[in-house]
């Protein structure tokens, strides 16, 4: 062991703790105990990457890096297995300053129910940054924060990622908000992932408090630990009756799936949604919050859609709500095959829907792309070098004022049911190719 001197800690300085030698102690256990460096660095790790693979760190106390008058600090747990069930703390408890760093760095990491890790900011300032990495699998439960200040400050940035396996417990706690700032950012990057209903569960709950992103795009190895390698391709499925819904339009779902496929078949609704694949499927819908900053976006190289978009605006608690299946409010009607009309009793503006691809776009018979509102919003449907093929319902209804635009950029076979009116003016229908 590397001898620490009790002035070191009291000074808030550095403490690193480092594992050396081939008689090594490959079990460290941080038992119901406290190590507090004010502001300062705690560090755990290995002598040699051998050495590391072999070790475990296992903390049911309280590790601290927190100031009472400057940023918070940082603490580094890296080995080849790495538990907690207790707290570790790099928070900014004095009237400036940001959150500070904890990273963990290992083959398998064990976060238990009672494990609490903080990185927050409590008057002014950012909150900071918690990095949950593993190279093969993490398990992830208890409570994450990582929020802005009280008074002024943004939401940090938490990341848990394994290139094997995340699982997530269904009572996980994430939060990244910040009271008169810009929300922050989790962060779930497992190669493959299906969103069943309980992680849907968990999504919906953290969406009131952080933005969510599903990156299934396969980050680098980190840490220099053994074992990190996949051939998987990047894959994201949400399923049937997993639906997800928030009713904070603050706050973001990013779905990413980089050379890969992304599976829409239920129901998502939470204040923007941005989806990047190489094949995006929605069979299922995707509505927003509602309101002018409401926003879905889906960018790919084949995009098919099947299911509904709806990027509406928000409604009176009267009238049903336009967002939460994506569903379209001027339906065909039966007898004649027309359109009925919006009934909805909107109070704010219709938001925005992009499409773009690289390649086909399929906009299928049973689909419905919508932003009605008091004005109508835009509908935007970009083909690089395909085709673009519509044969369901595009709206961009004002009910109240101006209609939207619907621009189409692409080799296009067109569908009669792509409208934009207004009541007072409508808005435009714009074909390129």
């Amino acid at each position: 062991w590397v001898a620490v001197r009790e002035s070191a800690i009291a000074m808030g300085l550095l403490v690193v703790f480092m594992l050396l030698g081939d008689k090594v102690l490959y079990l460290m256990r941080l038992s119901e105990r406290s190590l507090e460096v004010a502001g300062g660095v705690i560090a755990f790790a290995a002598g040699s990457a051998n050495q590391l693979m072999r070790s475990v760190i296992q903390n049911t106390g309280r590790l601290s890096a927190s100031s009472i008058t400057a940023n918070g600090g940082c603490i580094e747990l890296l080995a080849g297995t790495v538990k907690n069930n207790g707290t570790i703390e790099v928070n900014a408890n004095g009237a400036v300053g940001n959150g500070g760093t904890v990273k963990v760095v290992a083959d398998h990491v064990e976060l238990g129910i009672k494990s609490d890790i903080q990185a927050n900011a409590k008057t002014n300032g950012n909150g900071g940054s918690i990095q949950i990495w593993a190279n093969e699998k993490a398990s992830v439960a208890g409570h994450l924060s990582a929020t802005g200040g009280a008074v002024s400050g943004n939401g940090g940035f938490i990341d848990t990622s394994a290139k094997q396996l995340v699982t997530l417990d269904p009572a996980l706690k994430v939060d990244t908000s910040a009271k008169n700032g810009r929300y922050g950012q989790w962060t779930i990057d497992p190669l493959q992932l299906t969103v069943d209903a309980p992680s849907a569960a968990l999504i919906s709950s953290a969406l009131q408090t952080t933005n969510v992103t599903l990156d299934a795009t396969g980050s680098a190895c980190v840490g220099g630990l053994a074992n990190c390698q996949s051939t998987q391709t990047p894959l994201v499925n949400f399923l049937a009756g997993a639906d997800i819904t928030s009713s904070n339009p603050r706050t973001v779902l990013q779905v990413l799936a980089t050379g890969g496929a992304i599976n829409v078949d239920n129901h998502i609704q939470a204040g923007q949604v941005v989806m990047e694949a190489a094949t995006i499927s929605v069979r299922g819908s995707i509505g927003t919050t509602g309101g002018a900053g409401s926003a879905i976006v889906l960018l790919g190289g084949q995009i098919n859609i099947l299911g509904g978009l709806g990027s509406n605006g928000q409604t009176t608690s009267a009238s049903s709500s336009a967002n939460a299946t994506g569903s379209n409010r001027r339906r065909r009607r039966d007898a004649d095959g027309g359109l009925g009309s919006d009934n909805a009793l909107y109070t704010s503006r219709g938001g925005s829907i992009l499409i773009a691809s690289t390649g086909d776009i399929l906009i299928g018979s049973q689909a419905t792309l919508t932003a009605n509102g008091l004005d109508g919003g835009v509908i935007t449907i970009v083909s690089q070098s395909g085709t673009v093929t519509q044969q369901g319902v595009v709206d961009a209804v004002g009910t109240q004022g101006q209609g939207g635009q619907v621009i189409d950029v692409g080799v296009l076979f067109p569908s009669p049911f792509c409208q934009c009116p207004g009541l007072c003016h409508d808005g435009g229908r714009k074909v390129r190719q």
